[in-house]
């Protein structure tokens, strides 16, 4: 079979990936706090600020290292009391004022890309908007749709990818979402959350672009840096490199893949599912 180009496919997380700043994070806490128990708000914001500048934010019986803020904030609350109803009720909240004052988000700095003529930086939307002609851009987050439209706006890539796949279940979905993709040809994830959003990919054999967190990363990505500028050459020239045969390196040894196939509830977090 012969592939053109736009069959390649890049599967793109949203927040934390083609989105920057605290905003959407801090407005979740915002959302957990005012439905704490009375007296317990002001410690759990403490303890969500402390934990965002590095300094731990639990006490109490130990916990995992969250795997981005977002599960952070999940953990603190529970130490203060939280419970599932609780933190998804004020992560739905949350979303509902993204990219709104209340839970501000911006677009990562892009500097112009090798092949572009125009002086100075470049910027999300154009980069998107020329590897576009490429490959096959896809948008995939756990989030729900809510506030997604007008996010999307505000980072000025409304019409830049062809698909946008919301409350996809990752890791579990993207097990699905990987294996739909790869019938149409090579693979690309990108992603900050190793497990969640590179795992599934890298385990069929296709590459994978990991957004590190303070340069700590996972060696089996393909390409990693601490920002998506860092990312943008691997992704510029896997989108334009002959890639037959698709697959970059050998999997592991075959496992079982469980496919959900009813829908997810609604995520108190991204890292959760």
């Amino acid at each position: 079979m012969t592939r053109t180009a736009r069959d390649r496919v890049i599967i793109f997380d949203f927040d934390g990936t083609i989105t920057v700043g605290d905003g959407p994070v801090l407005a979740y806490a915002e959302q957990v706090a005012v439905r704490l128990a009375p007296g317990l708000a002001d410690g759990f914001r403490a303890a969500v600020t402390a934990g965002l500048h590095g300094r731990t934010g639990l006490t109490g019986s130990p916990a995992a290292a969250p795997v981005d803020d977002y599960d952070l904030v999940r953990q603190v609350a529970l130490v203060h009391g939280a419970d599932s109803a609780v933190l998804s009720a004020a992560y739905l909240a949350s979303r509902e004022l993204l990219a709104t004052e209340h839970a501000v988000i911006s677009a990562p700095v892009i500097t112009r890309s090798p092949g572009t003529t125009a002086a100075g930086r470049d910027d999300l939307a154009s980069w998107l908007r020329r590897l576009s002609t490429q490959a096959y851009l896809v948008l995939a987050t756990n989030a729900p749709a809510t506030g997604l439209d007008r996010a999307l706006a505000v980072l000025g890539v409304t019409d830049a990818f062809d698909e946008v796949r919301t409350s996809v279940g990752k890791p579990t979905g993207m097990h699905a979402l990987a294996d739909e993709m790869l019938a149409r040809g090579p693979v690309l994830s990108v992603g900050d959350v190793w497990h969640n959003d590179l795992e599934p990919v890298w385990a069929r054999g296709a590459a994978t672009a990991l957004l590190t967190r303070g340069g700590v990363g996972d060696v089996r990505a393909t390409y990693s840096a601490d920002t998506l500028d860092g990312l943008v050459p691997g992704i510029t020239a896997w989108a334009a490199a002959d890639l037959e045969p698709h697959h970059l390196h050998q999997p592991p040894p075959a496992r079982p893949v469980h496919h959900l196939t009813t829908a997810t509830s609604a995520t108190t977090a991204k890292a959760d599912l």
